[in-house]
């Protein structure tokens, strides 16, 4: 009983290790898509400033006011089930980003911001 513990404490641990190399970089969008944001924790765009920039777009358009995450949870990537509990972007709800599309149509000039 004891080994078993001591090997779940190391598998955790071991884990949650992996999961702080490998950042989870992740997209998100309002519901109608006119806020879009690509994550990118090598470059210094993180959720912090992803929260930043729709706070900033929430002063300006009070009509969409939910984000959402466009990356999905692998269940089967244990190592990331901590990043997936104890991480604030995971608790956003998710929204694929066809659904997304679909609502906002088509784009006319495309700036590079708005498209993926």
């Amino acid at each position: 009983m004891k080994t078993v513990v001591i090997l779940i404490l190391v598998i955790v641990v071991g884990a949650n290790s992996i999961s702080l190399i490998t950042n989870i970089n992740c997209n998100y969008s309002n519901y109608n898509g006119s806020f879009t944001f690509e994550e990118m924790t090598s470059k210094e765009r993180n959720f912090e400033m992803c929260e930043r920039k729709f706070t900033e777009f929430k002063k300006q358009n009070n009509t969409d006011t939910t984000l959402y995450r466009l990356c999905k949870k692998n269940i089967f990537e244990f190592w990331n089930w901590g990043t997936y509990m104890f991480s604030e972007k995971f608790s956003l709800p998710y929204m694929s980003w066809q659904v997304i599309t679909s609502r906002r149509g088509t784009i006319t000039a495309k700036s590079g911001f708005q498209d993926f």
